[in-house]
């Protein structure tokens, strides 16, 4: 993770207007330059680690004020299942607005995050969300390891419901994800069903 203040916009560094209906048919995929930076911005890259290697974002998240806003681009295969809940926990409780740009890659964790943000966008359709049940390890006595495996499945579903159901998943896939199996969508997939509410590049500006 990486963290960049208050960067120079050039003119080449641009967005997709994802409300273009027919960009996907057209030789040139229409785009807006964003004219104001935010006030902050993130880069969550690579695989998600310990929550100690993201106290500066996260406690910039926590802290923001009310009109600033913070943006996340993401490209990660996941990782850190609690690094994950603390970030979305900071999101949630942000006075600021957060933005999360897919950007790559957001698998697993990573994809949590993604969909956790107050407004999310896409870099372009060339992009790629990951969604699947956690995998983890323990060690210790056989009793411990039945708490801790009924605790996992509690959190694991209530993210899964407040955040990868809500039009983004078919009926059919939320019965694989439920059976453990990992749903993959491409960035035009994501587009399809989520066009509601993503962030044009115009609102971005």
């Amino acid at each position: 993770m990486s963290r960049q203040r208050r960067p120079m916009v050039h003119a080449d560094e641009l967005y997709l207007d994802i409300e273009d209906l027919g960009m996907f048919n057209s030789p040139k995929v229409p785009r807006k330059t964003i004219k104001l930076p935010p006030d902050e911005v993130f880069y969550l890259s690579g695989a998600i680690g310990e929550p100690k290697d993201y106290v500066d974002m996260i406690h910039t998240i926590r802290f923001a004020e009310e009109e600033s806003q913070i943006t996340i681009y993401i490209n990660s295969p996941g990782g850190d299942l609690y690094t994950c809940l603390q970030v979305v926990n900071a999101i949630e409780n942000s006075r600021a607005e957060v933005m999360t740009i897919l950007d790559g890659e957001a698998s697993s964790a990573a994809a949590i995050i993604w969909l956790a943000g107050h407004k999310k966008a896409l870099s372009s359709e060339h992009v790629t969300l990951m969604l699947h049940q956690a995998g983890w390890s323990m060690y210790g006595k056989q009793s411990e390891h039945e708490t801790q495996t009924k605790i996992m499945k509690v959190t694991i579903q209530r993210l899964l419901d407040a955040y990868c159901t809500k039009g983004l998943l078919s009926d059919d896939e939320i019965s694989d994800l439920n059976k453990g199996l990992d749903i993959y969508l491409h960035g035009s997939q994501i587009i399809e069903r989520l066009k509601a509410d993503l962030i044009a590049s115009e609102e971005a500006e």
